[in-house]
């Protein structure tokens, strides 16, 4: 048995995902995360979302649901970070494919959990905007979060709703979303985001890594672009030896 999250948005909700579940249950049997490969570039030749067509290299977990493995490719001029994260991060990641609506993103559930036979089904977002009523002046992007709601309602079986970082991506703001929240499940501290910096390491020295940027590491450990800078002041300040500007350097294994 496994566990199964499916990150609404896609992009950040995958890596979101990602560090909850590593966060949650450790390293062992990681998750297979269900995520839309829809990075929504500023500028994009191909706008998105990408469906199994657009790629080489997918692999069959379903009839209707492919895995992206660390070698499957965008088909030009398309793109996608899936690959890389597939690369870097230890979860399965699973295509959602909108083509074909709700139905579709529903008939692609029911067959992962038939599959899957998971023991939980999390449903993630960063930010809450997922939890919008859709009036609200400052939502933005509420598409694809509406889609794999809906999807999730139509399932005969129990699905999580998980809220990271309230108001994180800047559409609702924390205190319209307070009385919509359940318990706090999971806290995650400078501490423990050194537990993944070091976890995060390990694996890459694996590879023969020795130095990486600040935007892998902002990547691979979950945070979004605007979290980086805050991200690099703590790494400074803990770490500040392995600053080899403009690299951090892996430190070697012991």
């Amino acid at each position: 048995m496994t566990r199964l999250i499916v990150a609404a948005g896609g992009g950040g909700d995958a890596v979101a995902a990602s560090v909850w579940d590593t966060a949650r249950y450790g390293a062992e049997r990681p998750a297979v995360i269900l995520t839309y490969s829809w990075d929504r570039l500023l500028i994009d030749p191909a706008p998105g979302p990408r469906s199994p067509r657009d790629f080489t290299g997918l692999r069959p977990l379903t009839p209707s649901v492919q895995a992206v493995p660390a070698g499957a490719a965008p088909v030009a001029p398309a793109g996608s970070t899936l690959p890389r994260l597939a690369d870097v991060l230890p979860q399965t990641f699973a295509l959602i494919d909108p083509r074909h609506g709700v139905l579709g993103m529903t008939r692609q559930l029911e067959e992962l959990i038939a599959h899957l036979a998971p023991e939980t089904i999390d449903l993630l977002d960063v930010g809450g905007d997922i939890l919008a009523r859709g009036d609200e002046p400052t939502l933005r992007s509420p598409l694809a979060d509406a889609l794999t709601l809906a999807a999730c309602a139509r399932l005969d079986a129990p699905v999580r709703l998980l809220v990271a970082g309230p108001g994180l991506d800047g559409e609702l703001p924390p205190q319209q979303l307070r009385d919509r929240l359940g318990p706090l499940v999971l806290t995650l501290t400078p501490e423990t985001v050194l537990h993944h910096l070091t976890r995060f390491e390990t694996e890459a020295r694996t590879r023969g890594i020795t130095h990486t940027t600040f935007r892998r590491l902002t990547e691979a450990l979950g945070f979004n672009v605007a979290q980086r800078p805050h991200l690099r002041d703590l790494l400074l300040a803990t770490r500040p030896e392995q600053y080899e500007a403009p690299l951090w350097r892996i430190t070697p294994g012991t």
